[in-house]
C-alpha cells in the first residue's frame, strides 16, 4: 500500500513553484522536481549531494520498497538511504543496504521507467521520516529530476 507522506528536498531548480519537491507526490505526470546543480570545488557555496527528506504523518511499522521515476539524463547515482524511527533511542538505519533481490542505493538505471528500491528488515519501531542522498548524477552538472516517489508499507 503506498503511504500517505510529505516531501522536502535540499536544493530545487528556479523558479521553484514550478520544479517543487512536492511535486513528486503529484498524480499529475507532466509535474516533476527538479534539483539544482551539483558544485564544483570552485564554487562559493558548495552543494555536494542532493538530499530528499519523505516524512509521514501516521509512522508506518516498516517499509516495504520506493518507487521512483527519473528523467532519463537525470538519474540520480550513488549516496544513501537512512531510515529515522520515531523513537529518539532507536538509532537511524544509516546507508542502509538493499534487500536481498533487489539493486542497491544509487545503482539506477539512465531510463525513464519506475525504478524500485527493496528495503532491508528494520527495527521493530515507527518510522518518522527516511532521506534519500544522491551524490552524483547521470547529468553532466549533477541535476536531478524525479517526476514520481511512491513509499510502500
Amino acid at each position: 500500500m503506498a503511504l500517505e507522506c510529505t516531501i522536502r528536498a535540499s536544493s530545487v531548480l528556479p523558479p521553484k513553484s514550478e520544479h517543487s519537491a512536492a511535486n513528486m507526490l503529484s498524480a499529475d505526470s507532466s509535474l516533476a522536481w527538479y534539483s539544482s546543480h551539483l558544485t564544483t570545488d570552485h564554487d562559493p557555496t558548495p552543494t555536494k549531494s542532493h538530499k530528499v527528506r519523505v516524512s509521514f504523518p501516521t509512522a508506518p511499522s516498516s517499509l516495504s520498497s520506493i518507487n521512483l521515476t527519473f528523467q532519463g539524463g537525470f538519474v540520480g547515482l550513488g549516496g544513501s538511504i537512512t531510515i529515522h524511527y520515531a523513537d529518539p533511542d532507536t538509532s537511524p538505519t544509516l546507508d542502509c543496504s538493499a534487500a536481498p533481490d533487489s539493486p542497491p542505493w544509487g545503482a539506477f538505471d539512465d531510463v525513464n521507467d519506475v525504478q524500485t528500491f527493496l528495503f532491508p528488515d528494520q527495527a521493530p519501531s515507527p518510522i518518522k521520516h527516511i532521506e534519500l542522498e544522491f551524490s552524483s548524477s547521470t547529468d553532466f552538472y549533477g541535476r536531478v529530476i524525479i517526476y514520481a516517489l511512491e513509499v510502500f508499507a
